[in-house]
């Protein structure tokens, strides 16, 4: 099985476009996860139809300029058994057809707050 992960930080562009459609030819993933996209689920739906010709995903919106993940995966490999959401991840299993082993993916976001980069006890 081939995954790839890629943290993106914004697929808006022309330039990240083709920097996504040239990963699914060189790597040929089987499993594809996005993160950072910073645009909309419907936006990045459209954007993943031009270069992930496999089948089926789920993504989460952005929030303003940050944020939005999505996960792919090729339906001719895999079939979706469970999939749950929040603002920050998403969770898919899928089930390996060949296989007939369960896959569980996490991918996540999560804003990482000025405060928490502070050094503890360093005034």
């Amino acid at each position: 099985m081939k995954y790839v992960s890629w943290n993106c930080r914004g697929l808006g562009s022309i330039l990240k476009e083709e920097a996504l459609k040239d990963i699914v030819r060189m790597y040929t993933p089987e499993v594809l996860l996005i993160q950072e996209t910073k645009i909309e689920e419907e936006a990045l739906l459209q954007v993943s139809n031009k270069y992930w010709k496999k089948g089926q995903g789920k993504a989460i919106s952005a929030r303003g300029a940050s944020g939005g993940i999505a996960t792919f995966w090729d339906i001719s490999k895999f079939d979706l058994v469970n999939e749950e959401n929040s603002m920050h991840w998403l969770f898919t299993e899928l089930l390996h057809k060949q296989s007939g082993r369960r896959v569980s993916l996490f991918n996540i976001y999560v804003l990482v707050l000025l405060s928490e980069k502070e050094p503890i006890g360093i005034p």
